[in-house]
């Protein structure tokens, strides 16, 4: 009980430090008559001066990112509309110094009329610029490492503990002959069009690397490519230690048809 309220205390300080840091901004709107009670806290969050905001919806919307607007405005018509009682929205909003800042705003509906509209919605307003550009960050390595992936001549592929894809390159889609990358991520063997025996023989391969932790160099494999072509790969799996603390499994092909070819 101490400890929990020990966790109480500290996240009840959190909340205050990120109001007072205009991390955070509240607000309560009733759609009726659409009187909108911007907090100070609101106000320090878009950088305005105390008193000085018209309390309409009308003021936020203006504050929007122009391509956000719609996706904001079809959020809220699905609590003044479609009778929801949830509402969230991200969207960019312009704060102090002509900046947009990426924010979330959460929302409750705490009160109906007797028709079931909303007549009361209270809510928070998170900056979420730090999260958002740690996410652009995120992708941009992410398609940066896939851009890699693609260039380089192997077919490489990788896959969790059940042996479902993760990830590809193209070049293992198209020595494989299976469909688009879209297709493949999150599938196993099962879900292609090979046989049971098949199949079967790849995921219990898969499995004794997974369970032994020793890795299979150098397996020559005959696969038809996606324009048709037979081709003769020399393929190697290795165990790969996921985020998450589990084994998956890495999976590496190089074309050696025309080497081969040539030695014969």
């Amino acid at each position: 009980m101490i400890e929990a309220n020990k966790r109480a205390q500290e996240n009840s300080e959190r909340l205050l430090l990120a109001f007072a840091g205009g991390l955070v901004g509240s607000w309560d709107w009733n759609p009726t008559d659409d009187d909108l009670y911007f907090h100070e806290s609101w106000e320090n969050l878009v950088g305005a001066e105390p008193g000085t905001l018209e309390h309409k919806i009308e003021t936020w919307v203006k504050r929007i990112h122009p391509d956000d607007v719609d996706l904001f405005t079809q959020q809220l018509s699905l609590v003044t509309r479609d009778k929801q009682d949830h509402f969230v929205s991200e969207h960019r909003i312009l704060c102090d110094q002509n900046q947009y800042r990426w924010t979330m705003a959460r929302g409750q509906v705490v009160a109906r009329d007797q028709h079931g509209n909303p007549t009361r919605m209270v809510g928070v307003h998170l900056d979420i610029s730090e999260q958002k550009r740690t996410q652009r960050l995120l992708d941009e390595r992410n398609d940066l490492l896939q851009t890699i992936l693609d260039v380089i001549p192997f077919a490489v592929s990788w896959k969790d503990a059940e042996s479902r894809y993760l990830g590809c390159n193209d070049l293992f889609i198209e020595l494989t002959g299976l469909d688009k990358r879209e297709n493949v991520i999150g599938k196993t063997e099962r879900e292609f069009h090979i046989t049971p025996e098949e199949v079967e023989h790849i995921l219990s391969e898969d499995r004794a690397i997974i369970e032994s932790g020793l890795p299979l160099m150098h397996k020559i494999e005959n696969r038809v490519s996606s324009k048709g072509e037979q081709k003769i790969l020399d393929t190697s799996k290795v165990p790969l230690r996921l985020y998450n603390g589990t084994t998956g499994l890495l999976k590496i092909s190089i074309d050696i048809t025309e080497l081969e070819m040539a030695r014969e």
